[in-house]
């Protein structure tokens, strides 16, 4: 069975071909009966007679005759027809003083407007469900705020380090180096050139450390 829905206004009853004077069939009541209900889903006062009946959503209180007579059926059909749509789950009826109380089951399901409006909550539930929680976005931002922004140090920061360390580190030179590379060590950005100092340093030491000559045994 095909899906979807085709928006088909009341307006609809206003056109020549819906107005021409016909015996209307089983799926032209239906449609008729959705049409002719109480749409709107505040209650509307309707006179009969000396009476005053309150009409609901999706119902109608148009007696059989009525009924009948718009569809160009005799009384018995239309009775015949009310009592199959009934079996069939689709509306109740009861007699109401001198009309009938017509009710379509589960109108909503044929109303665009209702039925969104049903479908707002869980809709909106699944959207928040989907959305990240305003808790969650404030502690990324602190994150984000916590993590200390690199900042490539000048010629003199260095130099003033290195003499701290006594290192003997020249410190254009170690500028120029981390410099040409963008401050990359490998493949990662640079977080601590001071840690980057220290590891000149400790490479200085051992590369100024002498070599250990290798004893010949006086027999060779």
């Amino acid at each position: 069975m095909k899906r979807g829905y085709l928006a088909l206004y009341r307006k609809i009853q206003d056109h020549p071909f819906y107005k021409e004077a016909r015996i209307f069939s089983k799926y032209e009541a239906w449609i008729d009966i959705l049409m002719e209900v109480q749409h709107s889903t505040e209650p509307k006062d309707v006179i009969i007679g000396m009476t005053c009946h309150i009409c609901n959503y999706g119902e109608s209180l148009k007696s059989v005759k009525t009924w009948s007579k718009r569809w160009g059926w005799t009384e018995s059909k239309t009775r015949r027809y009310f009592i199959l749509l009934e079996n069939m789950n689709q509306i109740r009826t009861k007699s109401d003083g001198k009309t009938t109380r017509l009710s379509v089951i589960n109108y909503s399901v044929y109303d665009p407007k209702r039925r969104d409006a049903d479908e707002m909550p869980t809709r909106c539930r699944r959207d928040a469900d989907e959305m990240p929680t305003t808790d969650n976005n404030v502690k990324n931002v602190n994150n984000e705020k916590n993590v200390k922004k690199f900042l490539p140090p000048s010629v003199a920061d260095v130099e003033k380090y290195c003499t701290e360390r006594n290192n003997g580190i020249n410190p254009q030179q170690f500028i120029d180096h981390y410099e040409s590379n963008g401050w990359m060590r490998g493949k990662n950005k640079i977080k601590d050139w001071k840690a980057c100092v220290r590891t000149w340093e400790n490479k200085r030491k051992e590369d100024l450390k002498p070599k250990q000559q290798q004893l010949v045994p006086d027999w060779m």
